[in-house]
């Protein structure tokens, strides 16, 4: 049977963290693919894949209209596009 655990997620405005909750109570930060503990809160919508972290921050000079950056101030506004 699968066990289940509590995790937390930090939405930054700039980095984004996540950590749970393990079977004695100890919490343990979730480390990045990039074994890092925090990742840039940047999304590059590309027409092939999802990227996020850096490799999405570093778009943002090729590819401004793609990059999505800073959404954590505007949750909760009106999108128009």
């Amino acid at each position: 049977m699968a066990s289940h655990y509590p995790v937390g997620i930090d939405l930054g405005t700039t980095f984004s963290a996540a950590a749970w909750v393990d079977d004695s109570g100890r919490t343990e930060m979730i480390r990045n693919a990039e074994g890092e503990l925090l990742t840039p809160s940047v999304v590059l919508f590309d027409d092939r894949e999802l990227v996020v972290g850096k490799e999405a921050r570093s778009a943002t000079i090729v590819h401004p209209d793609m990059v999505a950056e800073w959404v954590k101030r505007d949750m909760g506004l009106p999108y128009y596009s």
